[in-house]
């Protein structure tokens, strides 16, 4: 067999994957799921309330990207309805009044779905969500209202 200069599979690998920065890594995984300026894409409220279901009945369990794609319709943005979910845990105790039977009303889940939010960043330290969270509960009461 003849010797060659080129790295082999697992040569290859090891040096892309030292290659790769953190940050980059980061923006991979977002794919599509962020725009230009840093917020998250807007998703359809069904498959928000699909996937919050699920995390339910998985009880604490890790779901993975294709375990939460499959609740999810087939066009989902499944990195952006978990961040967009984990943006509605941080506000579980403000939303309480806007619960039933445990789960969120569909006035949350519609506002969550497309209200504007940055993606957080690597190494930066958050004093509270990425999105105005006045302005958020001010909407999901009038989306209560509204649905009354």
């Amino acid at each position: 067999m003849e010797k060659t200069n080129e790295p082999d599979a697992d040569g290859l690998a090891q040096r892309n994957a030292q290659e790769v920065t953190p940050q980059e890594l980061w923006n991979r995984l977002w794919g599509s799921g962020v725009t230009e300026d840093g917020f998250v894409v807007a998703v359809d409220p069904e498959d928000m309330k699909s996937a919050c279901r699920m995390g339910q009945e998985a009880r604490g369990a890790a779901m993975g990207h294709s375990a939460l794609q499959s609740v999810c319709s087939p066009e989902a943005n499944a990195i952006a309805i978990w961040y967009r979910l984990r943006m509605v845990g941080l506000c579980a105790e403000l939303l309480s009044a806007y619960t039933h039977d445990g789960e969120f009303t569909d006035a949350v889940f519609q506002v969550a779905a497309k209200f504007p939010m940055k993606r957080m960043e690597m190494d930066v330290t958050y004093q509270g969500p990425s999105f105005d969270v006045e302005e958020f509960m001010r909407q999901v009461e009038r989306a209560s209202a509204e649905q009354l």
